[in-house]
């Protein structure tokens, strides 16, 4: 049964960010993040979608800097952004990293200089700061 949850959503990710022929099989090749450029808001439905703002997004996103390198990766759930999102400094270290629960910011959010030291860090609960471990606020 887990196969079959983890094969449908694989296909739901790959219909949504990959407008190629369909395919039976699924590999590397085939799945692909959508660019997060590509991705609209739609304050209407407090929602990201690709074509229609009822359809929210579910996937990864990913933008790059000009070098070619990461400059961000988001996932979301049903058109919010829903897990971990990850910015990175042109260099490749980690800026930011935070956690999101349908929209709202929760669990730690961390902050790193260029070196990658970390230099920020507090605890949010459902999109409010509720505790500043390191750092002051931003």
């Amino acid at each position: 049964m887990l196969k079959f949850i983890l094969v449908g959503s694989l296909f739901g990710v790959m219909i949504a960010c990959n407008n190629s022929e369909e395919t039976n099989e699924l590999t590397e090749d085939t799945v692909t993040n959508c660019d997060c450029n590509d991705l609209q808001y739609d304050p209407g439905y407090n929602n990201f979608y690709m074509e229609k703002p009822r359809d929210g997004y579910t996937g990864k996103c990913e933008s790059f800097h000009p070098n070619g390198k990461l400059a961000l990766s988001k996932n979301f759930k049903g058109g919010k952004v829903h897990g971990d999102m990850i910015s990175y400094y042109e260099n490749g270290q980690i800026n930011e990293k935070k956690t999101f629960d349908k929209n709202f910011q929760t669990g730690e959010g961390l902050k790193y200089s260029e070196d990658g030291t970390l230099i920020f860090k507090a605890l949010y609960d459902y999109g409010r700061e509720m505790e500043i471990i390191i750092g002051n606020s931003y």
